[in-house]
């Protein structure tokens, strides 16, 4: 409208106008005649090329982040929680959003020689969401790293916290909003109120946005006391609060692989 409007008296501010109407229109009548050139050839990958060098039979990826091959491929799936909880920010809108995960699973699964899964409930997830053939899945339960299964003193007890003896409860998570840490504050207040049981509570983890609200949190039900909060801890200190605690709490919310 601002440019309708635009009238000038003046012969270098009419003839300005007129050669822009003009360059617009002829570059409105080029787009319209313009083809779209075609996709270009897609060449085989880094890796790709490097699994033919190497005449490799067949390629196993732990994790699930790769591009299709030509050789055979197994993949991993730890959990496909973005099609059972798909609201949780960290499936869908942060890191690999909802749609690139589901565009990766819906284009990689279908074409795995081998898909390795932790459970019978996420093989179930497996065939029933992408078609997969049920004999290409396979129960494989994730292994416990080995420091947590060596024999007793292997390791020393490094100093966990000035007031962390035994009897505390063991949350090790990292802090996504799926961890359900506050749940498990909203629990240890009821046993406060309710039963009037004072069970200390150490969690460990590094902060993956959320740890601010269980923070604050913690706070507002007056918990501070009670909670003790240590962030990422090496393997050692880890072991020593395995054997060191009363109970391992685990709320969280996806499944049904956990590591």
């Amino acid at each position: 409208r601002i440019w309708s409007d635009f009238q000038p008296k003046g012969r270098v501010g009419q003839n300005c106008r007129q050669l822009v109407s003009s360059s617009v229109g002829l570059l409105r009548r080029i787009r319209r005649r313009l083809s779209y050139a075609p996709p270009p050839v897609e060449y085989p990958s880094l890796l790709d090329r490097t699994v033919q060098d190497f005449a490799l039979d067949v390629i196993w990826f732990i994790t699930p982040c790769h591009k299709p091959l030509s050789a055979p491929f197994f993949i991993t799936v730890w959990d496909l929680q973005h099609r059972r909880q798909p609201y949780f920010p960290e499936v869908s809108l942060t890191g690999q959003n909802w749609d690139a995960r589901e565009n990766f699973y819906r284009a990689i699964l279908p074409r795995a020689a081998r898909i390795i899964t932790g459970t019978a409930v996420g093989k179930d997830e497996v065939v029933r969401f992408y078609g997969a053939q049920s004999e290409n899945v396979v129960v494989n339960p994730f292994p416990l790293p080995e420091t947590l299964v060596q024999a007793e003193g292997t390791y020393g007890e490094p100093d966990i916290h000035p007031d962390a003896g035994s009897g505390f409860l063991l949350y090790p998570a990292q802090f996504w909003p799926h961890k359900n840490h506050v749940n498990l504050l909203l629990a240890l207040k009821i046993l406060n109120d309710r039963d009037g049981l004072m069970v200390p509570l150490v969690l460990v983890g590094s902060d993956k946005g959320n740890l601010g609200y269980v923070r604050e949190t913690i706070d507002a039900l007056g918990l501070a006391a009670q909670v003790r909060v240590l962030g990422f801890v090496s393997d050692a200190r880890l072991v020593a609060l395995y054997r060191r605690a009363m109970a391992l709490v685990f709320p969280t919310f996806f499944g049904p692989d956990n590591l």
